[in-house]
């Protein structure tokens, strides 16, 4: 009942239906956890930068930002860009 309280707020705030800033906010927050996915799996060397912004759903240099902002070291080797060539 209190999540639905605060998506009633956040409709009333947008001028939105209901129903449409329900989806908007599944739709955010799915977003924020594919990309946070994305981002465990690149730094525990279980994706590449590539397939980490595939993942996320986002342009690869977006992710590589976003990677750099978090502090969380770029590695690339001669496999990766092996693949990203096939890619």
């Amino acid at each position: 009942m209190k999540h639905y309280k605060q998506v009633v707020e956040y409709a009333k705030e947008k001028k939105m239906p209901e129903n449409r800033a329900f989806k908007e906010l599944v739709n955010e927050g799915l977003l924020k956890w594919k990309l946070e996915k994305a981002i465990d799996l690149y730094s525990k060397g279980h994706a590449t930068a590539w397939k980490a912004a595939e993942i996320a759903g986002i342009p690869l240099p977006k992710m590589i930002v976003i990677l750099a902002e978090r502090k969380i070291p770029i590695h690339y080797d001669i496999k990766d860009l092996e693949e990203d060539i096939i890619r």
